[in-house]
């Protein structure tokens, strides 16, 4: 079950960072998720309040012509990082990403 789609935006300066997208329940993603640079392509996704659940995934492709890459690593149910580059190097950067729970099924009757 998809739980959460939007577009990470990445940028040299924090205040420049933001979310958009939405939440399973309609809610946007900036009122239940923060970002953080860490660092030059270098962004914490943190759950302003509550947890993700156990076991989720979150998928993220590059966006725009720009052509850059990101990598998701998963930290705690509070928080993953994404790192963005181009190359072997990071760069400050935009991404598209969902996350997903795969154990959370609808019953079909």
């Amino acid at each position: 079950m998809m739980i959460a789609m939007g577009v990470m935006h990445g940028d040299s300066k924090q205040a420049n960072c933001y979310l958009s997208g939405n939440w399973y329940d309609g809610r946007s993603l900036s009122s239940v998720m923060s970002i953080t640079r860490s660092g030059v392509g270098y962004y914490t996704i943190n759950m302003k309040s509550g947890l993700l659940p156990e076991g989720y995934m979150v998928f993220a492709t590059g966006t725009g012509t720009n052509e850059m890459k990101p990598t998701v690593q998963m930290n705690s149910t509070s928080s993953f990082v994404i790192y963005i580059s181009d190359d072997d190097t990071r760069n400050d950067g935009s991404c598209v990403f969902m996350i997903m729970d795969p154990n959370w099924w609808y019953k079909s009757e």
